[in-house]
Order: structure tokens, then C-alpha cells, then sequence
């Protein structure tokens, strides 16, 4: 496998008033992991540069490309590479956050040895993670349209969920906090799951706060990223910040 950079997975947005220790906040987009890209998904560069945050977006390759099994390992990479790049630069601290299936990838992170592996200093550097309307549990959309390009068994599907994952970190001593957030029309599926999957999170001694934002769907809850007027904006510069 290619390194991330060679992939080129990954568009690091600079800013001449940034300072080498400013905060990182690491994006990764939605779409089912068949849809969307890097390219598109900076909704949120301009509120977080006038913070004072260096903004990285990562982008992988799509299903039926590769299997799901293959964008994990992609993610895996990535923010491995990021982390080595903080710690070279001298930054402060690293948020990860994902939008949808962006989010599942990022939970993938906490269903993995990829933490526990982290050298200390690195892990250290990682202050929490925001998932926007995740997917937790795949496995109600093995009998969808979405799984005709992912082609997952129910197998495959609970394999890959991190609703069904262990995510206790044996021996690191500081956990990332979690902002586990929906919008107040996601569907009645995308809310359920976000509030079953913070449970979990906190019955293994993670930070965990839930959060539903009035008045946006599926959609607008990254979308309106754009604007420092945004609650979400406003919630995500003090969770980056504190």
C-alpha cells in the first residue's frame, strides 16, 4: 500500500497568520463511502482558520473501487501520517471528525490497535473526536441500495460496525474525548444510533458528550460549517480549544 501522501489523500489547508503550534482539526467526509470527496468537503476551513486552526482534509478511495475493509486501512494510514506531521510541527493538540460515514471510519480508529499503538507523544497530541451523524451499525443497510456498491454480508457488515467493536484502550492513560452529534431531522435511525453508540463510549470511561442541533438535517449539519454564526461552529471551536 501507497502512503498516504502518495495517495494523495490529504489537503493540508495552511494560512500564513497560523503558528506552527496552532490546534489541527483533521475532517473526514460522508457519502457512503461510494460518494464525495476531500475536494468538496471544506465547509467548515474558513470559521476554524479565523480561530487560529490548521485544517487537514482527508480524502480515501471509493466503493466498488475497493472494498470497505480497504477504506479502513486507508483512514488508518492517514491519520497516522497526520499524527507524525503534528509532532513535526510542533502543534498542540489534533481533533479528528467525520461526517456519516466519515464518522464510522473515525469510530473504526477507536475499534482498532491503531490507538493503543500510537507512541505516547502522539497520542498525547490527540485532544478528542467529533462525529457528526455517524454510522455505527451497518447492518441495516446490507439490504439497501447503499450495499450495492459495498457488497457486505451481515458478517461483513457487524465485522465492520463499530456498535459491535471493543473499544477499550488496555494501558493508555488518556482517552480522547468524544462530541457525538445529530441533527435535530436527522432520521430517527441516524439519532438512535448516535445515542446507542455514546452509551457505549461511556460504559468504557470515555468523555462523552451528545449533542442534537435544532433545526438541520443529515445535510445541513456539515454544510452550515461555513458560518462562525453556526452553534456547531461555536461548540467545536471550544471542544478543539479546551
Amino acid at each position: 500500500m501507497g502512503s498516504a501522501k502518495d495517495r494523495n489523500w490529504i489537503s493540508l489547508v495552511e494560512h500564513v497568520f497560523l503558528t506552527v503550534t496552532s490546534p489541527i482539526f483533521v475532517f473526514i467526509h460522508g457519502g457512503y463511502w461510494q460518494e464525495l470527496s476531500k475536494n468538496i468537503s471544506s465547509y467548515c476551513v474558513t470559521p476554524l482558520f479565523d480561530a487560529g486552526i490548521r485544517v487537514v482534509i482527508v480524502g480515501y478511495d471509493l466503493a466498488p473501487k475497493v472494498k470497505l475493509e480497504t477504506i479502513v486501512e486507508e483512514i488508518e494510514e492517514a491519520a497516522v501520517y497526520i499524527m507524525k506531521y503534528a509532532i513535526k510541527l510542533g502543534s498542540r493538540r489534533v481533533v479528528f471528525g467525520g461526517h456519516s460515514a466519515g464518522a464510522h471510519l473515525l469510530a473504526m480508529l477507536l475499534s482498532s490497535v491503531w490507538y493503543s499503538k500510537l507512541h505516547d507523544d502522539q497520542r498525547k497530541l490527540i485532544n478528542g473526536f467529533i462525529l457528526f451523524s455517524g454510522v455505527f451499525d451497518l447492518k441495516p443497510i446490507v439490504n439497501t441500495y447503499i450495499n450495492d456498491a459495498l457488497s457486505l454480508s451481515q458478517s461483513d457488515a457487524r465485522l465492520l460496525s463499530p456498535m459491535f467493536l471493543d473499544i477499550k484502550q488496555s494501558g493508555c492513560v488518556k482517552l480522547p474525548k468524544i462530541l457525538v452529534v445529530v441533527g435535530q431531522y436527522d432520521s430517527p435511525a441516524f439519532q438512535e444510533q448516535s445515542k446507542q453508540y455514546a452509551q457505549k463510549l461511556q460504559h468504557e470511561n470515555y468523555e462523552v458528550s451528545l449533542l442534537t442541533i435544532p433545526d438541520v438535517d443529515h445535510f445541513d449539519i456539515v454544510a452550515n460549517l461555513d458560518s462562525d454564526e453556526y452553534i456547531l461552529v461555536k461548540t467545536m471551536l471550544e471542544f478543539i480549544k479546551s
